[in-house]
Protein backbone atom coordinates (compact mmCIF):
# COMPACT_ATOMS: atom_id res chain seq x y z
CA UNK A 1 0.00 0.00 0.00
CA UNK A 2 1.03 3.61 -0.64
CA UNK A 3 -0.41 6.96 -0.48
CA UNK A 4 -1.66 8.21 -3.66
CA UNK A 5 0.28 11.28 -3.63
CA UNK A 6 3.49 9.91 -2.78
CA UNK A 7 2.71 7.28 -5.70
CA UNK A 8 2.18 10.45 -8.16
CA UNK A 9 4.90 12.30 -6.70
CA UNK A 10 7.03 9.46 -7.65
CA UNK A 11 6.12 9.20 -11.30
CA UNK A 12 4.36 5.91 -10.57
CA UNK A 13 5.70 2.35 -11.70
CA UNK A 14 8.53 3.11 -14.58
CA UNK A 15 6.94 2.59 -17.81
CA UNK A 16 11.02 1.66 -18.87
CA UNK A 17 9.85 -1.82 -17.50
CA UNK A 18 7.23 -3.96 -19.05
CA UNK A 19 7.71 -6.63 -16.84
CA UNK A 20 9.89 -7.33 -14.04
CA UNK A 21 11.25 -5.10 -11.24
CA UNK A 22 8.28 -1.95 -11.23
CA UNK A 23 7.52 -2.81 -7.81
CA UNK A 24 11.74 -2.72 -6.33
CA UNK A 25 12.59 0.29 -7.84
CA UNK A 26 8.91 1.92 -7.09
CA UNK A 27 10.64 1.35 -3.42
CA UNK A 28 13.61 2.31 -4.35
CA UNK A 29 12.39 5.44 -5.32
CA UNK A 30 10.42 6.05 -2.33
CA UNK A 31 13.49 5.39 0.07
CA UNK A 32 15.37 8.09 -1.95
CA UNK A 33 12.56 10.42 -0.89
CA UNK A 34 13.07 9.93 3.07
CA UNK A 35 9.82 7.52 2.95
CA UNK A 36 10.23 4.09 5.03
CA UNK A 37 9.24 0.94 3.39
CA UNK A 38 7.63 -1.63 5.92
CA UNK A 39 7.32 -5.25 5.35
CA UNK A 40 3.98 -6.97 6.34
CA UNK A 41 4.99 -10.42 6.73
CA UNK A 42 1.27 -11.84 7.18
CA UNK A 43 -0.65 -10.31 3.93
CA UNK A 44 -3.93 -10.33 3.39
CA UNK A 45 -4.06 -10.91 -0.58
CA UNK A 46 -1.54 -13.62 -2.20
CA UNK A 47 -0.32 -12.25 -5.74
CA UNK A 48 0.51 -15.51 -8.18
CA UNK A 49 3.76 -14.19 -9.63
CA UNK A 50 3.36 -14.66 -13.24
CA UNK A 51 0.79 -16.50 -13.10
CA UNK A 52 -0.90 -15.36 -16.60
CA UNK A 53 2.04 -14.99 -18.16
CA UNK A 54 3.69 -17.80 -17.24
CA UNK A 55 7.66 -18.39 -16.24
CA UNK A 56 11.08 -17.04 -18.55
CA UNK A 57 11.48 -19.82 -20.16
CA UNK A 58 11.45 -18.66 -23.92
CA UNK A 59 15.13 -16.69 -25.18
CA UNK A 60 12.56 -13.53 -25.99
CA UNK A 61 11.32 -13.93 -22.16
CA UNK A 62 14.96 -14.77 -20.86
CA UNK A 63 16.89 -11.34 -22.76
CA UNK A 64 13.90 -8.83 -21.49
CA UNK A 65 14.50 -9.90 -17.87
CA UNK A 66 18.25 -9.72 -18.27
CA UNK A 67 17.41 -5.95 -19.81
CA UNK A 68 15.15 -4.87 -16.67
CA UNK A 69 17.69 -6.51 -14.30
CA UNK A 70 20.40 -3.98 -16.08
CA UNK A 71 17.95 -1.30 -15.75
CA UNK A 72 17.25 -1.72 -12.47
CA UNK A 73 20.89 -2.08 -11.50
CA UNK A 74 21.95 0.71 -13.12
CA UNK A 75 19.03 3.58 -11.09
CA UNK A 76 21.17 2.35 -7.87
CA UNK A 77 23.98 0.53 -8.38
CA UNK A 78 25.08 0.97 -3.84
CA UNK A 79 21.59 -0.32 -2.68
CA UNK A 80 21.97 -3.26 -5.04
CA UNK A 81 25.48 -3.76 -3.95
CA UNK A 82 24.71 -3.13 0.31
CA UNK A 83 21.07 -3.35 1.22
CA UNK A 84 20.17 -1.70 4.25
CA UNK A 85 17.63 -4.30 5.07
CA UNK A 86 19.78 -7.07 4.37
CA UNK A 87 22.87 -8.19 6.02
CA UNK A 88 26.07 -7.53 4.26
CA UNK A 89 26.98 -10.40 5.59
CA UNK A 90 24.32 -13.01 4.12
CA UNK A 91 24.69 -14.41 0.74
CA UNK A 92 22.95 -13.08 -2.28
CA UNK A 93 22.95 -16.43 -3.72
CA UNK A 94 21.79 -18.65 -1.16
CA UNK A 95 19.37 -16.79 1.06
CA UNK A 96 20.15 -16.21 4.62
CA UNK A 97 23.32 -18.33 4.33
CA UNK A 98 26.63 -16.24 5.34
CA UNK A 99 28.07 -15.04 2.30
CA UNK A 100 31.46 -15.78 0.71
CA UNK A 101 33.00 -13.55 1.10
CA UNK A 102 31.41 -10.92 3.13
CA UNK A 103 30.52 -7.60 2.11
CA UNK A 104 30.85 -5.74 5.40
CA UNK A 105 32.61 -2.40 5.55
CA UNK A 106 36.31 -2.52 7.28
CA UNK A 107 37.19 1.06 8.52
CA UNK A 108 41.04 0.16 8.94
CA UNK A 109 41.36 -0.46 5.29
CA UNK A 110 39.76 3.06 4.50
CA UNK A 111 41.58 4.56 7.40
CA UNK A 112 45.17 2.40 5.99
CA UNK A 113 44.59 4.15 2.65
CA UNK A 114 43.26 7.74 3.95
CA UNK A 115 46.51 7.69 6.24
CA UNK A 116 49.10 6.61 3.23
CA UNK A 117 47.24 8.51 0.24
CA UNK A 118 48.11 5.02 -1.38
CA UNK A 119 45.80 2.51 -2.54
CA UNK A 120 46.02 -1.44 -3.02
CA UNK A 121 44.64 -2.02 -6.40
CA UNK A 122 43.92 -5.62 -8.19
CA UNK A 123 43.71 -5.26 -11.92
CA UNK A 124 42.20 -8.58 -13.57
CA UNK A 125 42.76 -10.04 -17.08
CA UNK A 126 42.32 -13.47 -18.75
CA UNK A 127 45.70 -13.12 -20.54
CA UNK A 128 49.04 -11.59 -19.53
CA UNK A 129 50.72 -13.02 -22.37
CA UNK A 130 53.26 -11.14 -24.16
CA UNK A 131 51.68 -10.75 -27.81
CA UNK A 132 48.16 -10.17 -27.08
CA UNK A 133 46.80 -6.23 -26.87
CA UNK A 134 45.13 -6.25 -23.69
CA UNK A 135 47.88 -7.65 -22.03
CA UNK A 136 49.98 -4.51 -22.90
CA UNK A 137 47.91 -2.63 -22.17
CA UNK A 138 47.04 -4.10 -18.81
CA UNK A 139 51.00 -4.16 -18.54
CA UNK A 140 51.57 -0.22 -19.22
CA UNK A 141 48.35 0.78 -17.18
CA UNK A 142 49.80 -1.41 -13.72
CA UNK A 143 53.39 -0.25 -14.18
CA UNK A 144 52.03 3.35 -14.46
CA UNK A 145 50.16 3.09 -10.91
CA UNK A 146 53.03 1.75 -9.28
CA UNK A 147 55.34 4.51 -10.14
CA UNK A 148 52.83 6.29 -8.50
CA UNK A 149 53.52 4.36 -5.13
CA UNK A 150 50.38 2.58 -4.99
CA UNK A 151 50.69 -1.37 -4.32
CA UNK A 152 49.48 -2.75 -7.29
CA UNK A 153 48.58 -6.78 -7.76
CA UNK A 154 48.00 -8.48 -11.15
CA UNK A 155 45.14 -11.36 -11.05
CA UNK A 156 44.40 -13.65 -13.44
CA UNK A 157 45.69 -17.13 -14.73
CA UNK A 158 49.29 -17.85 -15.27
CA UNK A 159 51.59 -18.84 -18.43
CA UNK A 160 55.45 -18.87 -19.36
CA UNK A 161 55.03 -15.90 -21.61
CA UNK A 162 53.66 -13.77 -18.92
CA UNK A 163 54.58 -10.19 -18.28
CA UNK A 164 56.96 -9.34 -15.50
CA UNK A 165 55.27 -6.37 -13.98
CA UNK A 166 58.25 -4.79 -12.67
CA UNK A 167 56.89 -3.21 -9.10
CA UNK A 168 54.01 -5.07 -9.34
CA UNK A 169 52.50 -8.51 -7.34
CA UNK A 170 51.58 -11.60 -9.21
CA UNK A 171 48.07 -13.61 -7.94
CA UNK A 172 46.53 -16.59 -9.44
CA UNK A 173 42.89 -16.27 -9.74
CA UNK A 174 41.07 -18.50 -11.70
CA UNK A 175 37.68 -16.91 -11.06
CA UNK A 176 35.42 -13.90 -10.69
CA UNK A 177 34.82 -15.20 -7.29
CA UNK A 178 38.06 -16.11 -6.36
CA UNK A 179 39.35 -12.68 -7.60
CA UNK A 180 36.48 -11.09 -4.72
CA UNK A 181 37.74 -13.11 -2.20
CA UNK A 182 40.91 -11.78 -2.35
CA UNK A 183 40.04 -8.67 -2.94
CA UNK A 184 38.64 -8.51 0.42
CA UNK A 185 41.14 -10.84 2.35
CA UNK A 186 43.77 -8.58 0.90
CA UNK A 187 42.41 -5.25 2.09
CA UNK A 188 41.86 -4.20 -2.20
CA UNK A 189 40.84 -0.58 -2.46
CA UNK A 190 40.16 -0.65 -5.91
CA UNK A 191 39.29 -3.49 -8.71
CA UNK A 192 39.88 -2.88 -12.52
CA UNK A 193 38.81 -5.25 -14.63
CA UNK A 194 39.85 -5.55 -18.32
CA UNK A 195 38.20 -8.58 -19.80
CA UNK A 196 35.80 -11.90 -18.92
CA UNK A 197 34.84 -13.37 -17.06
CA UNK A 198 36.66 -11.22 -14.40
CA UNK A 199 33.55 -8.26 -14.75
CA UNK A 200 31.56 -11.02 -12.84
CA UNK A 201 33.87 -10.16 -9.64
CA UNK A 202 31.34 -7.50 -9.09
CA UNK A 203 28.57 -9.68 -8.08
CA UNK A 204 30.63 -10.54 -4.77
CA UNK A 205 31.79 -7.10 -3.31
CA UNK A 206 30.12 -4.77 -1.71
CA UNK A 207 30.55 -0.59 -2.01
CA UNK A 208 34.09 -0.37 -0.31
CA UNK A 209 35.83 -2.02 -2.57
CA UNK A 210 35.50 0.10 -5.54
CA UNK A 211 35.31 -1.07 -8.85
CA UNK A 212 36.44 -0.18 -12.18
CA UNK A 213 35.81 -1.36 -15.76
CA UNK A 214 37.63 -1.09 -18.67
CA UNK A 215 36.21 -2.36 -21.89
CA UNK A 216 38.01 -3.43 -24.58
CA UNK A 217 34.96 -4.09 -26.62
CA UNK A 218 33.96 -8.18 -27.42
CA UNK A 219 34.00 -9.64 -31.19
CA UNK A 220 30.70 -10.02 -32.35
CA UNK A 221 29.75 -13.48 -31.62
CA UNK A 222 28.50 -14.49 -35.37
CA UNK A 223 31.70 -14.39 -36.36
CA UNK A 224 32.92 -17.50 -34.14
CA UNK A 225 31.68 -21.39 -33.93
CA UNK A 226 30.98 -20.73 -30.53
CA UNK A 227 28.35 -18.14 -31.03
CA UNK A 228 26.16 -19.29 -28.70
CA UNK A 229 29.10 -19.38 -25.50
CA UNK A 230 30.45 -15.71 -26.67
CA UNK A 231 26.74 -14.95 -26.78
CA UNK A 232 26.03 -15.59 -22.76
CA UNK A 233 29.49 -14.42 -22.05
CA UNK A 234 28.18 -10.81 -23.74
CA UNK A 235 25.34 -10.96 -21.50
CA UNK A 236 27.11 -11.74 -18.61
CA UNK A 237 29.36 -8.95 -18.85
CA UNK A 238 26.26 -6.36 -19.87
CA UNK A 239 24.76 -7.04 -16.87
CA UNK A 240 27.96 -6.84 -14.41
CA UNK A 241 29.05 -3.26 -16.26
CA UNK A 242 25.70 -1.80 -14.68
CA UNK A 243 27.08 -2.42 -11.26
CA UNK A 244 30.48 -0.82 -12.08
CA UNK A 245 31.20 2.29 -9.86
CA UNK A 246 33.19 3.87 -12.86
CA UNK A 247 32.93 2.49 -16.60
CA UNK A 248 35.71 3.25 -19.32
CA UNK A 249 36.29 1.89 -22.96
CA UNK A 250 39.73 2.13 -24.96
CA UNK A 251 38.08 3.74 -27.46
CA UNK A 252 35.30 5.97 -28.98
CA UNK A 253 34.03 3.25 -30.71
CA UNK A 254 34.50 0.75 -28.29
CA UNK A 255 31.81 3.11 -26.30
CA UNK A 256 29.38 3.56 -29.09
CA UNK A 257 29.23 -0.22 -28.90
CA UNK A 258 28.81 -1.55 -25.79
CA UNK A 259 25.35 -0.05 -25.42
CA UNK A 260 26.12 1.91 -22.07
CA UNK A 261 25.27 5.37 -22.01
CA UNK A 262 27.36 6.17 -18.83
CA UNK A 263 30.80 4.56 -20.05
CA UNK A 264 33.93 7.35 -20.65
CA UNK A 265 36.69 6.97 -22.99
CA UNK A 266 40.53 6.83 -21.67
CA UNK A 267 42.34 6.00 -25.08
CA UNK A 268 45.30 4.16 -25.79
CA UNK A 269 48.90 5.43 -26.78
CA UNK A 270 51.48 3.56 -28.63
CA UNK A 271 54.46 4.99 -28.22
CA UNK A 272 55.53 1.78 -26.42
CA UNK A 273 55.80 0.60 -29.14
CA UNK A 274 59.00 0.73 -31.67
CA UNK A 275 59.08 4.05 -33.61
CA UNK A 276 60.61 4.28 -36.76
CA UNK A 277 63.61 7.22 -36.85
CA UNK A 278 66.60 7.14 -39.61
CA UNK A 279 68.46 4.04 -37.96
CA UNK A 280 66.77 1.63 -39.36
CA UNK A 281 67.39 2.74 -42.67
CA UNK A 282 69.92 0.37 -42.67
CA UNK A 283 68.43 -2.43 -40.93
CA UNK A 284 65.81 -1.87 -43.58
CA UNK A 285 68.23 -2.71 -46.32
CA UNK A 286 69.51 -5.56 -44.43
CA UNK A 287 66.51 -7.61 -43.80
CA UNK A 288 64.89 -7.24 -47.05
CA UNK A 289 68.20 -8.68 -48.46
CA UNK A 290 68.23 -11.55 -46.46
CA UNK A 291 64.55 -12.41 -46.96
CA UNK A 292 64.95 -11.76 -51.24
CA UNK A 293 62.92 -8.70 -51.63
CA UNK A 294 64.96 -6.48 -53.90
CA UNK A 295 64.61 -2.55 -54.26
CA UNK A 296 61.64 -2.99 -56.87
CA UNK A 297 59.68 -5.52 -54.44
CA UNK A 298 56.82 -3.87 -52.52
CA UNK A 299 55.84 -5.28 -49.41
CA UNK A 300 52.20 -5.84 -48.14
CA UNK A 301 52.23 -6.37 -44.42
CA UNK A 302 49.19 -7.63 -42.32
CA UNK A 303 49.86 -8.71 -38.83
CA UNK A 304 47.50 -10.85 -36.94
CA UNK A 305 46.93 -14.29 -35.69
CA UNK A 306 45.53 -16.54 -38.16
CA UNK A 307 44.36 -20.09 -36.90
CA UNK A 308 41.61 -21.42 -39.21
CA UNK A 309 39.00 -20.51 -36.45
CA UNK A 310 39.90 -16.66 -36.36
CA UNK A 311 40.41 -16.20 -40.24
CA UNK A 312 37.23 -14.65 -40.61
CA UNK A 313 37.01 -12.52 -38.07
CA UNK A 314 40.33 -11.26 -39.00
CA UNK A 315 39.36 -10.98 -42.56
CA UNK A 316 41.90 -12.96 -43.79
CA UNK A 317 40.14 -13.63 -47.25
CA UNK A 318 39.44 -10.18 -47.90
CA UNK A 319 43.23 -9.72 -47.75
CA UNK A 320 44.06 -12.80 -49.81
CA UNK A 321 40.79 -11.09 -52.47
CA UNK A 322 42.77 -7.73 -52.19
CA UNK A 323 45.84 -9.44 -53.27
CA UNK A 324 43.90 -11.42 -56.23
CA UNK A 325 42.26 -8.21 -56.95
CA UNK A 326 45.40 -6.00 -57.56
CA UNK A 327 47.19 -8.66 -59.48
CA UNK A 328 44.47 -8.55 -61.76
CA UNK A 329 43.84 -4.83 -62.03
CA UNK A 330 46.77 -3.54 -61.51
CA UNK A 331 48.99 -6.43 -64.06
CA UNK A 332 51.62 -4.05 -65.02
CA UNK A 333 52.90 -3.68 -61.76
CA UNK A 334 51.05 -6.05 -59.74
CA UNK A 335 53.71 -8.58 -60.02
CA UNK A 336 56.31 -5.99 -57.59
CA UNK A 337 53.78 -6.45 -54.98
CA UNK A 338 54.21 -9.14 -52.12
CA UNK A 339 51.33 -9.76 -49.88
CA UNK A 340 53.13 -11.04 -46.08
CA UNK A 341 51.55 -12.57 -43.03
CA UNK A 342 53.00 -12.45 -39.98
CA UNK A 343 51.42 -13.69 -36.94
CA UNK A 344 50.36 -16.99 -34.66
CA UNK A 345 49.57 -20.16 -36.61
CA UNK A 346 49.74 -23.74 -36.90
CA UNK A 347 51.98 -25.43 -39.73
CA UNK A 348 48.37 -26.03 -41.13
CA UNK A 349 47.59 -22.43 -40.61
CA UNK A 350 50.72 -21.84 -42.85
CA UNK A 351 50.35 -24.25 -45.92
CA UNK A 352 46.87 -23.03 -46.09
CA UNK A 353 47.78 -19.42 -46.44
CA UNK A 354 50.71 -20.34 -48.64
CA UNK A 355 48.18 -21.99 -50.98
CA UNK A 356 46.28 -18.46 -51.17
CA UNK A 357 49.63 -17.10 -52.56
CA UNK A 358 50.48 -15.33 -49.25
CA UNK A 359 54.56 -14.96 -47.63
CA UNK A 360 53.81 -16.17 -44.18
CA UNK A 361 56.23 -15.74 -41.47
CA UNK A 362 54.56 -17.59 -38.33
CA UNK A 363 54.95 -17.21 -34.34
CA UNK A 364 57.95 -14.63 -35.27
CA UNK A 365 59.88 -13.21 -32.08
CA UNK A 366 59.74 -9.83 -31.04
CA UNK A 367 62.72 -9.13 -32.92
CA UNK A 368 61.21 -10.55 -36.06
CA UNK A 369 58.20 -8.99 -35.90
CA UNK A 370 59.63 -5.78 -35.79
CA UNK A 371 62.13 -6.44 -38.72
CA UNK A 372 59.05 -7.15 -40.45
CA UNK A 373 57.91 -3.33 -40.11
CA UNK A 374 61.12 -2.83 -41.08
CA UNK A 375 61.19 -3.91 -44.36
CA UNK A 376 57.43 -3.79 -45.14
CA UNK A 377 56.09 -0.84 -47.48
CA UNK A 378 52.71 -0.62 -46.89
CA UNK A 379 50.28 -2.08 -43.88
CA UNK A 380 47.41 -3.73 -44.59
CA UNK A 381 44.61 -4.79 -42.21
CA UNK A 382 40.78 -5.92 -42.93
CA UNK A 383 39.30 -7.23 -39.60
CA UNK A 384 35.45 -7.29 -39.39
CA UNK A 385 36.17 -5.68 -35.94
CA UNK A 386 38.40 -4.65 -33.66
CA UNK A 387 38.53 -2.56 -29.95
CA UNK A 388 41.59 -1.60 -30.62
CA UNK A 389 43.93 -2.50 -34.07
CA UNK A 390 47.23 -3.07 -32.08
CA UNK A 391 48.91 -3.81 -35.50
CA UNK A 392 47.93 -0.28 -36.75
CA UNK A 393 49.05 1.34 -33.78
CA UNK A 394 52.68 -0.08 -34.70
CA UNK A 395 52.57 0.72 -38.08
CA UNK A 396 52.01 4.15 -37.79
CA UNK A 397 54.71 4.57 -35.24
CA UNK A 398 57.05 3.02 -37.86
CA UNK A 399 55.63 5.32 -40.64
CA UNK A 400 53.59 3.14 -42.75
CA UNK A 401 50.90 4.11 -45.04
CA UNK A 402 47.95 2.19 -44.05
CA UNK A 403 45.04 0.85 -45.98
CA UNK A 404 42.36 -1.04 -43.59
CA UNK A 405 38.36 -2.06 -43.77
CA UNK A 406 35.69 0.57 -42.92
CA UNK A 407 34.79 -0.54 -39.16
CA UNK A 408 34.42 2.42 -36.36
CA UNK A 409 37.87 1.59 -34.64
CA UNK A 410 39.62 1.84 -37.68
CA UNK A 411 37.85 5.49 -38.77
CA UNK A 412 39.56 6.73 -35.47
CA UNK A 413 43.42 6.56 -36.93
CA UNK A 414 44.59 8.40 -38.99
CA UNK A 415 44.61 5.99 -42.22
CA UNK A 416 42.83 5.06 -45.22
CA UNK A 417 39.61 2.85 -44.78
CA UNK A 418 37.63 1.56 -46.98
CA UNK A 419 34.27 -2.13 -47.83
CA UNK A 420 35.12 -2.41 -51.61
CA UNK A 421 38.44 -4.74 -52.27
CA UNK A 422 38.67 -2.21 -55.81
CA UNK A 423 39.48 0.62 -53.21
CA UNK A 424 41.74 -1.30 -50.91
CA UNK A 425 43.48 -2.72 -54.12
CA UNK A 426 44.02 0.63 -55.58
CA UNK A 427 45.31 2.43 -52.76
CA UNK A 428 47.68 -0.21 -51.67
CA UNK A 429 49.11 0.82 -55.27
CA UNK A 430 49.39 3.80 -54.54
CA UNK A 431 50.82 3.88 -51.36
CA UNK A 432 53.04 1.20 -52.54
CA UNK A 433 54.11 3.31 -55.88
CA UNK A 434 54.26 6.52 -53.88
CA UNK A 435 55.62 6.02 -50.33
CA UNK A 436 55.34 9.30 -47.90
CA UNK A 437 58.72 10.97 -47.84
CA UNK A 438 60.52 11.21 -45.37
CA UNK A 439 59.54 8.03 -43.94
CA UNK A 440 58.43 8.79 -39.90
CA UNK A 441 56.86 7.88 -36.91
CA UNK A 442 53.78 8.80 -36.23
CA UNK A 443 52.78 8.19 -32.21
CA UNK A 444 50.25 8.65 -29.89
CA UNK A 445 51.70 9.84 -26.30
CA UNK A 446 50.53 7.60 -23.35
CA UNK A 447 51.17 10.52 -21.06
CA UNK A 448 47.51 11.94 -21.60
CA UNK A 449 45.74 8.66 -20.78
CA UNK A 450 47.64 7.39 -18.07
CA UNK A 451 46.77 10.79 -16.22
CA UNK A 452 43.24 10.10 -17.32
CA UNK A 453 43.24 6.99 -15.66
CA UNK A 454 45.40 7.82 -12.37
CA UNK A 455 42.64 10.88 -12.20
CA UNK A 456 39.85 8.21 -12.37
CA UNK A 457 41.15 5.71 -9.59
CA UNK A 458 41.98 8.41 -7.23
CA UNK A 459 38.55 10.14 -7.56
CA UNK A 460 37.15 6.41 -7.27
CA UNK A 461 38.76 5.55 -3.95
CA UNK A 462 39.88 9.41 -2.62
CA UNK A 463 37.12 11.48 -3.87
CA UNK A 464 39.45 14.35 -5.61
CA UNK A 465 41.37 14.06 -9.10
CA UNK A 466 44.82 13.24 -7.14
CA UNK A 467 46.17 11.54 -4.27
CA UNK A 468 48.03 13.94 -1.78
Amino acid sequence: MMRRKLFDDLGGFNEDLAVAFNDTLLCMDALATGARNVYVHQPALIHFESKSRGLDDTDAKKALFRREARYARSRYRDLFKSDPYYSDNLSFERTYQLAYPPRTFKPWHAFRRESSGCMRILILSITHQIGHGVAVVVDIHARHLASLGHDVILGGPFSASDFAYPGCRRAYLESPQQAAIYAVQHGVDCVIMHTPPYFSTMRWLGTQIKTLAYDHGEPPPELFPDAEARNAELDEKAFCLEMADALYANSEATRDESGHDNMGVIPLGNTHLAQWDCSMVERRAQVRARLGFDDGTIVVLNVCRFHAAERYYKGIDEYCAVRDRLLNEFADVGERFVFALVGKGTAKDVQEMEQRGLRVFANVTDVEMLDMYCCADVYANFSRWEGYNLGIGQALAMGLGVVASDIPVHRTFPIFTASETSLQAAKIVELGLNPPQPRQANATPWEGPLAMLETAVNQLCFGRAAAP
